[in-house]
């Protein structure tokens, strides 16, 4: 167990975001393992209603959004979840979730089983339900599935949206959140290229590409950098950031930048 519940550690989040003027955007992490009781509902919506209260406008709270983590081991559609994704719709609150194959994973599973968690069909369904809600996969894919987009071209050979999960399995992520958005059924999801293009210099021109050519994708990709992950690596991040800028131009880099980012919170 943590020395500091989590709770604890949100409210101390707000004190310090609080403290900085509109600086700090913080998200809450919700678990659905946590709610695993009677009163399980009730004391998650408790929870939703405290930090995101219904009578504030989106830009008034001082949180502004959930992040899941479902290879710690559980999938988005937890029934248990039910009642968040209700929520987030009928009062705004956006959704960030992990959707790569890397990162952090539950240690009594192993890590090529916990990737079924976080496959970007998971959400389908929610997003069908929930047609109001705002989902970021973070991450675009993840350096792995970008790397099998170039090295693997079976895994880019695509199967129509809505086709079971199964028949979709030897796609790579990539490919998979760029048809999902693109094919414009779920107009809440989004994605985000955080650390993903900065693990290599060498995905950046086909980031350059992938947004230049697709104007329904371009317009939901978030920059993010990552950045407390981009310390484990030997470059330097302002550098390879500014290449960012410089491939992608000034019109594209604004748009993943300011404009996409303040339409997802």
């Amino acid at each position: 167990m943590p020395p500091v519940d989590i709770d604890e550690q949100h409210d101390e989040l707000e004190v310090i975001a609080k403290q900085t003027n509109g600086r700090v955007l913080p998200f809450i992490a919700i678990d659905p393992r946590r709610y695993d009781d009677p009163e399980g509902k009730e004391k998650l919506i408790a929870e939703l209603q405290r930090r995101f209260p219904a009578e504030l406008s989106p830009m008034r709270r001082v949180f502004r959004g959930i992040k899941l983590y479902p290879p710690l081991g559980y999938f988005p559609q937890d029934e248990r979840l039910d009642p968040m994704w209700a929520y987030c719709e009928a009062h705004d609150v956006p959704v960030m979730t992990h959707c790569s194959k890397g990162g952090v994973y539950s240690r009594r599973e192993r890590r090529k089983s916990t990737t079924r968690y976080s496959d970007p069909d998971n959400y389908r369904d929610i997003l069908n339900t929930y047609p109001g809600v705002r989902v970021c996969l973070a991450h675009f894919g993840g350096l792995q599935d970008w790397t099998t987009y170039f090295e693997d071209s079976e895994s880019r050979q695509l199967v129509p949206h809505d086709a079971p999960i199964a028949e979709r399995g030897h796609i790579n992520w990539l490919s998979k959140i760029k048809q999902l958005i693109g094919c414009g059924a779920y107009p809440g999801l989004y994605t985000d290229i955080s650390y993903t293009v900065f693990a290599t210099q060498r995905f950046l021109p086909a980031l350059a590409v992938i947004l230049g050519a697709n104007p329904k994708v371009r317009a939901r990709v978030l920059f993010g950098s990552d950045y407390y992950m981009t310390q484990t690596e030997k470059f330097d991040e302002r550098y390879l950031s500014m290449q960012l800028r410089y491939v992608l131009g000034e019109n594209i880099f604004r748009e993943i930048a300011n404009v996409n980012p303040d339409h997802f919170l």
